[in-house]
């Protein structure tokens, strides 16, 4: 990964949407699993709050290499997810953007100078490994209120988010030009 890509922002995928599995089975999965009319409207609103979560994870990668031209923004969709679906959702994307799912998140993890979420288990591994971590949780009217979220820094506000990684990152240049190690 170090050999093809330098100066890595990771940003990690944990959605329902754009799934591999047909959503008509998940239809069927609901139906038989959610008898209570009530239950399944409560978790349909769970899912509908967490599909901005997603649109905005999608619009504050685009943000980020807009402004980190000199970086590799890599988005890597969940395991559960299509990529072809996700590319699609994301539609033009600067040459810097890469939308990959290859290896397991690991590697990735660890090749990565920040590391970007909105939900994902894998930020246990990258808190683990002392990454610089920003967690994206614009709605939090979902299933998983706040786990997750307790490492690193959290936002609700991708602006503010995407200003604050500016900020960290002209704080670590400034760091590495005027101090020796």
């Amino acid at each position: 990964i170090k050999k093809k890509y330098t100066k890595i922002i990771l940003i990690s995928s944990s959605f329902f949407y754009d799934s591999i599995m047909d959503e008509k089975l998940y239809d069927i999965y609901v139906k038989k699993n959610f008898k209570d009319e009530n239950a399944k409207k409560q978790f349909q609103y769970h899912l509908d709050n967490d599909f901005e979560n997603y649109i905005q994870l999608i619009e504050l990668t685009k943000k980020i290499a807009k402004k980190f031209e000199n970086h590799t923004i890599i988005f890597r969709p969940h395991p559960r997810q299509d990529i072809n679906k996700v590319k699609k959702r994301f539609g033009n994307i600067p040459k810097n953007l890469k939308v990959i799912f290859k290896f397991t998140a690991t590697p990735w993890i660890i090749s990565s100078d920040y590391y970007i979420h909105s939900h994902c288990t894998t930020v246990h591994e990258a808190f683990l490994l002392k990454k610089k971590i920003y967690c994206l949780r614009p709605n939090i009217k979902v299933f998983f209120k706040k786990n997750l979220t307790e490492y690193g820094n959290f936002f609700r506000d991708k602006n503010i988010l995407l200003n604050a990684l500016i900020n960290d990152f002209k704080i670590k240049n400034s760091l590495k030009s005027n101090f020796f190690f």
